[in-house]
């Protein structure tokens, strides 16, 4: 749309604010005419652009996985492993990730209290009382 930049109303940040409607209502009827693929290859990292994904797209997308967003854990009441979010900011040294899945609703409960020195007797009551979730 190079006619845009000879357009004295998109010249400036102030002037694309104060007319963002329209300039948003011209980039949206240029932008509904083609798929994803064609506006990535079309901008082709000129302009900031990024697409906005349903789940299909997120797990077919080959970054996605080169960068481990998608890790597989066991989780219980479940035929197969499911995927959880990844570590977005992978660090050198501490690159971090997924190595196991998130515990249950109550499945350390008695454990952690046990720890911090609550006797069993009162844990049990605690559990039987509806106070905390335990398995």
């Amino acid at each position: 749309m190079p006619e845009l930049l000879q357009d004295p109303r998109y010249s400036s940040d102030p002037l694309r604010w104060e007319n963002r409607d329209i300039l948003r209502s011209k980039i949206e009827s240029f932008t509904v005419k083609h798929t994803k693929a064609e506006l990535k290859k079309l901008f082709g990292g000129k302009v900031p652009f990024s697409p906005i994904y349903n789940a299909k797209d997120i797990f077919e997308d080959s970054h996605f996985a080169a960068r481990q967003m998608l890790p597989e854990v066991e989780h219980p009441g479940s035929a197969r492993p499911v995927s959880v979010p990844g570590v977005p900011v992978k660090l050198s040294l501490t690159p971090g990730g997924v190595r196991h899945r998130a515990p249950i609703l109550g499945e350390h409960s008695r454990q952690v209290l046990a720890e911090i020195g609550v006797p069993p007797a009162e844990i049990q009551r605690m559990i039987d009382s509806g106070v905390i979730s335990a398995q």
